[in-house]
């Protein structure tokens, strides 16, 4: 896996478990690409990588060790994840079906990597009132009866 692959992957990963899961089977390690990762200890002494898609609940087992799996390496887990049939959307897809209104935290938190991270990485300079005028409250387009 590249550079860039495993940047992009490692964007993807959220620490903080989805509070709508209620039934753990392991220890959860991250979310990535609409899935909850968990591990899991089994006899023998090995380790048991499971990813479990947030809406549909399908899981599928990603990898059997006998060696935990340290944060260093959780890129290409992210990858084992994207590439697999239960895989989900990404943190930062905003598409949305033409009546439906814009999940605004979505959006935000794409905005807000875009300009921070994406970028920045290319030199561009981070510009605090750009990123203001992407708030809905900041830009007269978003006021009511106006731009639209």
């Amino acid at each position: 896996m590249n550079t860039k692959d495993t940047a992009i992957h490692v964007s993807e990963i959220t620490y903080e478990l989805p509070k709508h899961i209620s039934k753990q089977t392991g220890t959860f390690l991250f979310t990535a690409y609409g899935c909850v990762l968990f591990e899991r200890p089994v006899s023998g002494g090995l380790y048991v990588y499971t990813a479990t898609n947030l809406k549909t609940g399908r899981s599928q087992i990603l990898s059997r060790r006998k060696v935990r799996i340290g944060r260093d390496k959780f890129a290409a887990l992210v990858a084992k994840v994207r590439a697999s049939a239960i895989c989900g959307n990404g943190r930062f897809l905003v598409d949305k079906n033409p009546n439906e209104k814009p999940d605004r935290a979505a959006v935000m938190e794409t905005a807000n990597h875009i300009f921070r991270e994406i970028l920045p990485q290319h030199g561009y300079t981070v510009r605090e009132r750009q990123i203001e005028l992407m708030h809905p409250t900041s830009s007269p387009l978003c006021w009511p009866n106006v731009g639209g």
